[in-house]
């Protein structure tokens, strides 16, 4: 499961939100600043002279003169009061996160199915691959036979001719079966998030197990019922975050500063010498741009509610149908096990019966050859039925939403 990358990267959803949840925490604290400044302001008139705009206008006589400052100081600003706007806005990520959370833990089931599937395919391959090896040896053994038998006479040329046919035609169907199983062993090296190419040891066999999953389940308790209710608690926070950004916020601001000025000739100082400060608190109303921001955001939050809403109830509809259609598949694939062995069984007394028949001249090889074919695929129908029915079972726990850890 640590291995496997879609599953790490629907992981990582999660954590993203949870990052945003933490930096929209960041309104909830003071916005502090330091500075520092050397600048400068117009030298005013020392004797107040109102024609020349008294303390606060440029010297008559020198109007290039400038008062020169150096300040350091400490600035900080802080909305004490938004109707929780913040506190919505940061559990609403919160709750993306759960909902993301709760993705991956669907996405776990999907990648549990995957990797059974892929897992169940190499061991059928596998026993594939030694029906078709020994069909093959058998083919090989009966032209050694058939071309003793024509050299003394005792079979035809064409008997010859069919006998190596049946030779090809087995060594291509191991051909399949290895390629098959080649393919199926690289599938579950990537499922499991190993590299390509690497070898993969798979020691097991086909048999039936009994399903211990219940008959019903509670759909509150599956993966993607419950990424949908987070996501609509995601939604009501957002919802409430963006009314309360339609109302007034209380704001404290303040600063404190260290001014050193520097006098020029002939003009008075203007600038503030020593420490000063400033405190205040204001009242902001949402109008003009945040107005028509909260109120986008309130409409995108209350048209995502409605989605979802209308998702879990198609949500809630599809489960049913997919649990009821899993279980299903189970009862048909545990059923066309007992078909199969049916199968399998009446291929090997055919093939008996022909066996015996051929050996009083009353069947032809064709007519063996063709038993013979009709065993080992009854064989394979077997393990391919065994195969479906361990199919059939990942594909219902999928569906239930059962993860790893049950």
């Amino acid at each position: 499961m640590r291995n496997n990358p879609e599953l790490r990267s629907a992981r990582q959803d999660e954590f993203i939100h949870l990052g945003k949840s933490h930096y929209n925490k960041k309104d909830m604290f003071p916005k502090i600043a330091t500075y520092g400044t050397h600048d400068s302001q117009p030298a005013g008139d020392t004797d107040g002279d109102t024609t020349t705009g008294g303390t606060g206008g440029a010297a008559s006589g020198d109007s290039h003169d400038r008062n020169w400052r150096k300040a350091f100081g400490v600035s900080a600003e802080w909305t004490v009061f938004a109707w929780g706007e913040t506190r919505w806005k940061s559990r609403m990520e919160l709750r993306e996160s759960e909902s993301d959370k709760w993705n991956s833990s669907a996405k776990e089931a999907d990648t549990i199915y995957d990797v059974t599937e892929a897992y169940w395919r190499v061991v059928f391959f596998q026993a594939v691959v030694q029906l078709r090896k020994d069909a093959l040896h058998a083919r090989r053994k009966e032209v050694q036979s058939v071309g003793e038998r024509v050299s003394a006479r005792e079979a035809r040329r064409a008997d010859l001719l069919l006998a190596q046919a049946q030779v090809a035609e087995a060594e291509q169907e191991v051909l399949k079966a290895e390629n098959g199983l080649e393919l199926s062993k690289e599938r579950l090296l990537i499922v499991v998030g190993r590299g390509y190419g690497e070898s993969v040891n798979v020691r097991d066999h086909l048999s039936v197990t009994k399903s211990q999953l219940p008959a019903e389940v509670d759909l509150e308790t599956h993966p993607e019922v419950k990424r949908i209710r987070a996501a609509q608690e995601a939604a009501l926070a957002a919802e409430r975050s963006a009314r309360a950004g339609r109302k007034p916020k209380l704001i404290f601001r303040g600063h404190i500063e260290d001014s050193t000025p520097q006098e020029s000739a002939g003009s008075s100082n203007l600038v503030p010498e020593g420490v000063n400060y400033q405190l205040g608190a204001y009242v902001t109303l949402p109008a003009g741009q945040q107005w028509v921001g909260a109120t986008g955001r309130l409409r995108e939050a209350l048209a995502s509610q409605a989605q979802l809403a209308a998702d879990a109830e198609a949500l809630s509809n599809s489960l049913r149908l997919r649990i009821k259609d899993a279980q299903n598949q189970v009862e048909e694939t545990r059923m066309g096990i007992e078909v199969a062995r049916m199968n399998e069984r009446a291929a090997a007394e055919s093939l008996k019966v022909q066996r015996e028949l051929a050996s009083i001249r009353n069947a032809t090889r064709a007519d063996v050859a063709k038993a013979e074919n009709d065993y080992t695929e009854a064989r394979i129908g077997v393990l391919r039925a065994i195969y479906d029915h361990k199919d059939a079972q990942a594909h219902q726990k999928r569906e239930l939403g059962v993860l790893f850890s049950e």
